[in-house]
């Protein structure tokens, strides 16, 4: 008990403090700047020594929120005006050298390895190209270009992460727009790269927690989809995986997709899980699944997963789910009526259509991060 009390504090120690690089990354500015919103007396450290300042996130958020620096971006129902999303290095360079006159100063740049991430940090666009159902494919720019009046510019062709060809891309446009080699250099050694540059000074933010990509062929893969006016990662895993821990590999491998649980919803068949739009015709067998397991974060993301249930036991009883549920940090409910109703469904007594989705949530869930 101890033990699992330490854990969560320092989950919830990991998710709500930051230190002065982290809040500088999270309100786009550099690190200069920010030391200077702290001498004004804007935005007050929690603990501040000669070489560390810590803060807490609401305050960095608050403070953001009260300066409309918008931290949180809006899920966007159409692209920016510019934005290459061909997917060719070539042509992204072509588009950027023809279209960068119409942008003031650079003053921020991101540039990612996944597409996932992209659109974590709210750069995408839900597209037609493909529909199955209420899923939409969507387009991603592996680069993005903001200016000072925060006009943007997105390039499908170029990205980071490696020493291929769309980083060399990356690598193009960085030195046309004036950002030294040391900083480009982060390009090829990162999967999530973000610059700013105020003045002079630049600073650089990486990151390397992209997971998604599955080098194990039994673990499927992830999909990334547009689902009812929000964001939805799927788990399509192989027939012949049978392994009880996958799903919670699954959740370990997108915790910067769903940092914050909220909400775990249960069907109680595929059929239930269809009729309520959460169905998905999968790359390799078309066959239309229905997802039983829907885990949402406080962000409206969604990550489907589609584990193998027992059907002679209660839902809470069995173990793959209870692990589900305490890995996203929510307390194991009690036995409730809704269970025993399952329980008689799954030996046939009912009809699934007359019982309602098992629906747990938390106000406060531990964050897995």
């Amino acid at each position: 008990m101890e033990m699992n009390s330490k854990l969560k504090l320092l989950d919830f120690l990991k998710t709500n403090i930051l230190t002065t690089s982290e809040a500088a990354e999270m309100l786009g500015v550099t690190r200069q700047r920010l030391n200077a919103i702290v001498k004004s007396g804007e935005l007050s450290p929690i603990k501040q020594t000669q070489n560390v300042s810590l803060f807490l996130a609401s305050d960095v958020d608050s403070y953001a929120r009260n300066k409309k620096l918008g931290i949180q971006r809006k899920i966007k129902s159409s692209a920016p005006l510019l934005f290459d999303n061909s997917g060719v290095t070539r042509n992204s360079i072509d588009f950027f050298e023809q279209n960068i006159n119409k942008l003031r100063n650079i003053v921020k740049i991101h540039a990612f390895f996944e597409d996932i991430d992209a659109a974590v940090y709210g750069f995408f666009v839900p597209s037609e190209h493909f529909r199955s159902g209420n899923l939409l494919s969507v387009n991603t720019p592996g680069l993005v270009l903001i200016d000072e009046i925060g006009q943007e510019l997105w390039l499908g062709g170029c990205n980071c992460g490696y020493g291929g060809e769309g980083p060399h891309g990356t690598e193009r446009v960085l030195k046309k727009l004036g950002f030294s080699q040391e900083d480009i250099d982060h390009v090829f050694s990162n999967h999530i790269v973000t610059m700013v540059r105020e003045n002079d000074k630049t600073d650089v933010f990486t990151h390397d927690r992209s997971k998604y990509h599955f080098w194990g062929l039994d673990e499927g893969q992830l999909m990334l989809y547009y689902h009812d006016d929000h964001l939805a990662l799927i788990h399509e895993k192989f027939p012949y995986n049978y392994d009880d821990d996958l799903e919670l590999k699954i959740i370990e491998r997108s915790r910067s997709f769903i940092p914050k649980p909220v909400q775990i919803t249960i069907f109680n068949s595929d059929d239930q899980a269809r009729e309520h739009g959460y169905s998905y015709k999968g790359l390799r067998d078309y066959s239309d699944k229905g997802y039983r397991v829907i885990i949402k974060d406080e962000s409206d993301r969604e990550l489907w997963l589609d584990p193998i249930f027992n059907h002679k036991k209660p839902i809470l009883k069995q173990e793959q789910v209870k692990a589900i549920i305490e890995a996203c940090g929510f307390e194991i409910p009690k036995s409730t009526v809704a269970e025993i109703v399952f329980q008689w469904i799954d030996q046939g007594f009912n009809s699934n259509k007359q019982v309602d989705p098992l629906r747990i949530t938390q106000r406060s869930p531990v964050t897995i991060y």
